[in-house]
């Protein structure tokens, strides 16, 4: 009797060291999530040394591993990092519909014609925002988001995926193959990769695709609009225009924002 008591009070304490790990492993992903005046939350708290400090038509907010700053990017190309506009916007306004960040290089999608423009770091405080000359792709093409992946250091070797407004993913150009569903999304929302994975959103019903392919385990559990989604390490944070956040399919309120708000944008390191 008394071994088996040892025996379950060791496997309590093995349990609870698991279960302590997974907690520990989720802590290490912080998830920023942003709403239409430029206010951000962090794993589930508004950061105002992080948000715009007035109010503006946000649009999308990235980062990377490198940058310590989150920029944001109001729906004319303007970026604003710890609160206040740069003066590395876009040249001349056009509606931006998504930023991403690769090393210290910011990329912003212009949503009416699928241009990227992409800011060319000279030095410390020094660049400017140039158009990438991305062949193949169609013409005044719109789209709804972008992503792209690859060393931080060498540019030369960083791919562009687009996922159009007509649910169609493009990479460096070409469509891709095996990447979308066969089927139109309902609404096609966003775009994430890692590695050789391309995961898609539909923003109509909370359906995550991975590489082309309707994947349940990440999807919402319920039938629920959503605005945007983030995709860290295999896991999938999906936002709702609420602040909810449904991570591989359940909501948790350790990362969704603490008031309702009209919410734009997830982001998630």
């Amino acid at each position: 009797m008394g071994t088996r008591l040892g025996l379950r009070a060791a496997m309590s304490v093995v349990l609870a060291v698991v279960v302590f790990q997974g907690v520990a492993k989720a802590a290490d992903v912080n998830v920023y999530l942003l709403n239409i005046d430029g206010r951000v939350w962090l794993n589930g708290a508004p950061k105002d040394e992080l948000s715009t400090g007035v109010k503006i038509s946000a649009a999308d907010l990235s980062g990377s591993q490198k940058m310590k700053a989150i920029p944001i990017i109001n729906d004319k190309g303007d970026i604003y990092t710890n609160g206040k506009i740069t003066d590395i916007g876009i040249p001349f306004k056009f509606p931006a519909a998504a930023c991403c960040v690769v090393g210290l290089e910011p990329y912003v999608l212009n949503g009416e014609k699928g241009e990227v423009w992409r800011y060319l770091r000279d030095g410390p405080g020094q660049g400017k925002f140039t158009k990438e000359e991305i062949k193949g792709l169609p013409h005044a093409m719109p789209c709804a988001d972008m992503a792209v992946v690859g060393p931080e250091e060498d540019k030369a070797d960083r791919t562009v995926y687009i996922l159009a407004a007509n649910s169609k993913v493009f990479v460096d150009g070409k469509e891709g193959a095996g990447v979308a569903p066969n089927v139109a999304l309902n609404k096609p929302t966003a775009i994430a990769v890692e590695g050789k994975d391309v995961y898609l959103l539909d923003g109509a019903n909370g359906k995550v695709y991975l590489n082309g392919k309707h994947n349940e385990s990440l999807s919402t559990s319920v039938f629920v609009e959503c605005v945007d989604f983030a995709v860290k390490d295999g896991t999938a944070y999906i936002l709702t225009k609420d602040g909810a956040v449904y991570v591989n399919g359940k909501r948790d309120p350790a990362v969704s924002s603490n008031v309702k708000s009209d919410f734009v944008a997830i982001f998630a390191k």
